[in-house]
């Protein structure tokens, strides 16, 4: 199954994917990520479910945490990128393709 038939705005996010990986991903700096680990780590979260997880730097970086990470998002392109940067960095953390919205 595509993307698109996933989700019909799923070539927005392709698209959208494509140039920041062109031209530098914004959500490298794991800015989201931060306010929210110590509120994991306070109640013994284990697994997490990173909705819409784009290219999967949070998704990288809470498994480097120990965490047990799934990520799913609707673009093609985020998830190739996302399960890339798991397999170079021998992280096992699953990443599909999914619409967070249905």
């Amino acid at each position: 199954m595509t993307a698109n038939e996933i989700d019909p705005a799923a070539s927005v996010w392709d698209r959208r994917h494509r140039t920041i990986l062109d031209d530098g991903d914004p959500d490298r700096s794991s800015q989201w990520l931060t306010p929210f680990l110590p509120l994991l780590t306070t109640h013994r979260c284990r697994d997490v479910l990173d909705l819409g997880c784009g290219t999967g730097y949070d998704a990288l970086a809470l498994a480097r945490h120990g965490f047990v990470v799934q990520g799913i998002d609707c673009s093609e392109i985020a998830i190739g990128e996302a399960q890339r940067l798991a397999d170079a960095q021998g992280l096992a953390v699953g990443f599909r393709l999914g619409d967070i919205g249905r």
